[in-house]
């Protein structure tokens, strides 16, 4: 599988569809994988025709250069199938499945984002497969992370410890980031769950039973107008010949663990003959898990670049292998002194900038990237 990252901007949806139409033209023989929009607001959405696989719209706005963004990931050599909010690949002795949108319509942040989970670990059950067996990456998008964001991580953690995800296994590399899940609930894309108090499930193929068919039947009968969703979720998972390399860069970094928090720093993972790292959301902190700079995000940018460089080295690139960047700010304000800092040192390297606050106050600004070979 030969897969390719597109960063589109426009200044408003049809020019951004404009954009998108040409490079698809440009890339016959690739089909599309994965979109991620980023979008101003919420009545944005309501304009984007129903699409199938794994599409995902969130509430970010795009600084500097636009009003909306896509992220774009195509893929060749693959056989690609589109199932509810999935899109599964099978080339090369392994198979992805790639899940964008998931949400919940009612609760706390800490129940949604364990129903979330249930219903994530209930569709890979259905497979045969396990969150801590097969999942890879996941991308957690919370409203008002300032106040909901305790309970993301509160649900996630009792969830991991009980799927035996531990500091002494291993978690799953992850990006945290303030986001609004924009007009989830509709058949073609968004998968939106019926209840969030379901407690803490332990993995077990029953349980997928249970869940899964109540899960599909909310997205099949929910109506955007009746979402709520605080928290969405988007995650990737492999099967087959492929191995998982956790990354670390301890002294530049401390384990997540170490501040309660549960996620991987990234991962390199091979397959096929080729590799792929995945670099979690990263700020500017120490190897003690203190905030470094506080208050100057210049420094801080540079800050998470030695943090990054570290991740990339352990994994054996650099950074001419990254193929896409999200940059994450904030404070608006400072997007005039972070992107100059960025096109000067990676110009050529497709990026957006994004205004969405990091999970703790101090940072102002956090990058995710993902480099291959």
């Amino acid at each position: 599988m030969k897969f390719s990252h597109h960063i589109i901007i426009g200044q408003t949806l049809t020019d951004l569809q404009g954009k998108l139409d040409s490079i698809l033209a440009a890339h016959p023989q690739q089909q599309v994988v994965f979109k991620r929009y980023f979008l101003p607001d919420e009545s944005l959405r309501q304009q984007f025709p129903a699409e199938k696989g794994a599409v995902s719209y969130i509430i970010q706005p795009v600084l500097c250069e636009g009003s909306v963004a896509l992220w774009l990931v195509l893929c060749e050599g693959a056989a690609v199938r589109y199932q509810g909010c999935e899109t599964l690949l099978e080339g090369e002795g392994i198979r992805l499945i790639i899940t964008a949108s998931l949400t919940c319509p009612e609760g706390t942040s800490e129940q949604q984002t364990r129903s979330i989970f249930s219903a994530y670990a209930a569709l890979l059950e259905a497979r045969g497969l396990t969150l801590e067996g097969n999942c890879v990456r996941t991308w957690l998008f919370c409203d008002d992370i300032d106040h909901q964001y305790a309970g993301l991580v509160k649900a996630r953690r009792e969830f991991f410890a009980a799927c035996g995800l531990t500091p002494q296994t291993h978690f799953i590399a992850s990006t945290g980031i303030a986001g609004r899940p924009a007009g989830a609930g509709t058949p073609e894309g968004a998968y939106s769950l019926v209840s969030a108090n379901e407690g803490v499930p332990a993995p077990a193929a029953a349980r997928a039973a249970e869940t899964a068919p109540a899960a599909a039947r909310a997205a099949e009968t929910a109506p955007a107008a009746e979402h709520t969703a605080i928290v969405q979720m988007d995650a990737l998972a492999m099967e087959g010949a492929f191995t998982q390399r956790y990354l670390y860069a301890r002294t530049h970094l401390s384990p997540t663990y170490d501040y309660g928090v549960t996620f991987e720093r990234g991962v390199r993972i091979d397959a096929g003959g080729h590799h792929a790292t995945l670099i979690s959301g990263t700020a500017s902190i120490d190897h003690k898990g203190n905030i470094l700079h506080e208050g100057d995000v210049t420094a801080q940018t540079r800050r998470m670049w030695e943090n990054v460089e570290a991740l990339l080295d352990e994994a054996g690139d650099a950074w001419s292998d990254v193929r896409m960047m999200l940059v994450y700010l904030r404070n608006r304000e400072d997007a005039a002194l972070v992107k100059p800092l960025f096109d000067e040192r990676f110009p050529d390297t497709p990026k957006v900038f994004l205004h969405a606050p990091v999970c703790r106050p101090g940072w102002l600004v956090e990058m995710e990237c993902i480099a291959s070979a």
